[in-house]
């Protein structure tokens, strides 16, 4: 494990693995760097910290990713990881992933 990772990466990226996706931590999309990436869904997770202000920079950020590495961004209060909201988060990844399936076969 890398010591720059956080307790919640590691924990969320665990969680995404139980459910079958294998993940990224600190991947590279220059000029930024995703949380974890889920490669085969296209999608980025992203953990605020505590010490995350601002949502206006959140969304330019999210519209560049989307823009030019074609990417969604999915986040999350590392908050609501540190106390196990295990089945809250999984429940939101499954459900992204249900409608990216519904969406492809549409």
């Amino acid at each position: 494990m890398n010591p720059s990772y956080t307790h919640s990466q590691v924990l969320l990226s665990q969680w995404i693995r139980d459910l079958g996706f294998s993940n990224t931590l600190e991947k590279p999309f220059p000029p930024y760097s995703a949380d974890i990436f889920i490669g085969e869904l296209n999608l980025i997770i992203e953990i605020d910290s505590k010490y995350h202000l601002s949502k206006k920079k959140d969304k330019k950020r999210d519209e560049y990713l989307y823009t030019n590495y074609q990417v969604n961004v999915m986040r999350f209060n590392f908050k609501d990881i540190c106390v196990s909201k295990k089945d809250i988060i999984l429940n939101y990844i499954k459900n992204y992933c249900n409608r990216k399936v519904k969406n492809e076969s549409d």
